[in-house]
């Protein structure tokens, strides 16, 4: 009688994965909510640009498309994508050298100051910008006091620029700053050693261990700003970009016309995402050694002298922070911008007496949470299947669910539109349109790449020897994980809860397509009162509440999620 394997044998072959096997039923579940939620919408999008109403397919849409000049859209978002990219990764970059490389007193908290401007949901950042650098803004009454009428900025490239650098740079001083915390310093001191100068040293050696980082922070800014809605929706309204073309074409009631543009904004997010990751795979590799800060000088005094620069800078960052929590205070008919002659609580009071005042925070709290649940079960399903199992299609898996991620917010409001126009299965047989639902299924589908990679990233960390040594013990593969992985996972959990609500809590971009009458988030809401004089102030205090939201998920939960980095 023939000896089966011993147990060993067997556990070894777990830990090695051993070969690809049948697809399983989770990954086959996976797979096809990532079809019906993720691929089917940008299908829709699709044919539904080859449609035009009462005439069946039709190329008209596309005709349109080029008739009304909407390929220059194509080039103002190239055009401002890339130069986001320069301006964010010149100064994300700097900032990115100073912290890494340089030790001054203060450094750790100033650096962590420098990262408040990701808290800023992308309305309420551009809000905040929008009125401290308008006409008699407080930015513009600063510059009266030079010659000339002073400086504002209205509309125009400077304004949706100067928002993107400033809510985007905060990829490459993250990214970039790790690369050179990582630093091997021991190579740069052997170049020189070796008769190399600084420049040298620095563009032979320092250089190609630092581009990894850079073509990543390059792809999220060039991802993000291609998706940007608010900012050019702002700045921009009258020489619009592919994202707020869509907005427009859908209120003049041209649904082939979004559609055509929202195909040519994933075809330009996709190919720009497939260079990226080609050029990343050419580009991997390097050493990673410890890096030695440097003193800035001998003097102490010099020292001192970067704290308070470092400081300064910080402040400047913190400015639309500290002018969004002013407006809120400002009362009502004293002047909003510039020096108000007023101030009050009564903004605050008055979410308080009135009856439907909470209901855009109550609408944003329900869908961000149910999205954030949905979103934490799929990914924590889709990273072991991506890890640990070695199922046929999970390769499949891991490509698709990326996909959001090249799909801008509006493209994916668009494919739910669609789907909703009438109860279906994919609506589980429910009227959805215009719920509280399709928002929080909107937010599932934008922020599943960011909840699969951090939990995927955790993963990694822990040793497959401890499930399988699990296993040994009797225990099955959902007891393993479980018991075992999940604990030791929970910071990387916890890291993406937090990352998906605060992202969810602040989302505008899809958000404006889907609403329906009373439950607007409060990103819809902010948007409504922003447009009239009245509104200007509750607006603000909507804001300066969102932004406190925001800031508190990331302090409760900050250590936590800081230990999954």
């Amino acid at each position: 009688m023939a000896e089966g394997p011993h147990p060993a044998e067997g556990a070894r072959a777990r830990r090695r994965g051993g070969g690809a096997g049948p697809i399983d039923p989770l990954s086959l579940g996976l797979l096809a909510v990532l079809a019906a939620y993720v691929v089917w919408p940008i299908v829709l999008v699709l044919g539904e640009s080859f449609r035009a109403p009462g005439e069946g397919w039709t190329l008209q849409p596309w005709r349109q498309f080029l008739e009304r000049g909407h390929p220059v859209y194509v080039g103002r978002s190239l055009g401002l994508s890339l130069a986001t990219v320069l301006g964010a990764g010149a100064f994300g970059t700097a900032l990115a050298w100073l912290y890494a490389r340089v030790d001054f007193p203060g450094r750790r908290l100033l650096a962590g100051l420098t990262l408040l401007p990701f808290t800023l949901p992308p309305l309420v950042g551009v809000f905040a910008i929008w009125t401290l650098m308008g006409e008699g803004g407080l930015f513009h009454r600063a510059t009266r006091l030079l010659p000339g009428d002073g400086f504002w900025i209205e509309s125009g490239y400077t304004g949706v620029l100067l928002v993107h650098v400033y809510s985007m740079y905060v990829f490459f001083f993250v990214l970039v700053g790790g690369a050179l915390a990582a630093l091997d310093e021991s190579q740069l001191e052997a170049a020189r050693d070796l008769g190399a100068t600084p420049r040298r040293a620095f563009l032979r050696v320092a250089l190609p261990q630092l581009l990894p980082a850079l073509a990543g922070a390059a792809m999220l800014t060039f991802m993000t700003s291609m998706a940007s809605f608010t900012a050019p929706f702002f700045y921009m309204a009258g020489r619009p970009v592919l994202t707020v073309g869509i907005q427009q074409a859908l209120e003049s009631f041209e649904p082939g016309l979004a559609s055509a543009d929202g195909v040519v904004l994933v075809a330009c997010a996709a190919l720009f995402l497939y260079l990226i990751l080609r050029y990343e795979r050419s580009i991997e590799g390097g050493t990673r050694g410890a890096a030695r800060r440097r003193p800035v000088g001998p003097a102490r005094r010099g020292r001192w002298l970067i704290t308070a620069g470092a400081g300064a800078l910080t402040l400047l960052l913190l400015v639309p922070h500290l002018s969004l929590a002013r407006d809120s205070f400002v009362k009502p008919g004293t002047g909003f911008v510039g020096v108000p002659e007023a101030y009050t609580l009564e903004n605050y009071a008055s979410l308080w007496r009135r009856g439907d005042a909470f209901r855009p925070i109550a609408n944003s709290l329900r869908a961000s949470a149910l999205a954030t649940v949905g979103v934490l079960i799929f990914a924590l399903g889709s990273s072991w299947t991506t890890v640990r199992r070695r199922a046929l299609g999970r390769g499949a898996l891991g490509s698709v669910i990326m996909l959001p991620w090249a799909v801008p917010g509006t493209v994916v409001g668009l494919g739910l539109l669609w789907i909703s126009r009438a109860p279906n299965p994919l609506t589980w047989g429910a009227e959805l349109r215009g719920t509280i639902a399709l928002l929080a299924l909107a937010y599932f589908i934008r922020l599943l790449p960011l909840a699969h990679r951090t939990i995927t990233a955790g993963l990694r960390r822990v040793s497959r020897d401890l499930e399988g040594a699990a296993r040994d013990l009797g225990a099955s593969p959902a007891q393993a994980f479980g018991r075992v992985t999940l604990p030791l996972i929970a910071p990387a959990v916890v890291a993406a809860a937090t990352l998906t609500f605060a992202t969810a809590m602040g989302e505008f971009v899809s958000s404006i397509l889907l609403y329906g009458p009373g439950t607007e988030p409060v990103s819809v809401k902010i948007d409504q009162l922003r447009r009239g004089p009245a509104g200007l102030q509750l607006a603000a205090a909507y804001s300066a509440l969102l932004m406190l939201m925001i800031t508190a998920t990331f302090v409760v939960f900050g250590r936590r999620a800081q230990e999954a980095v």
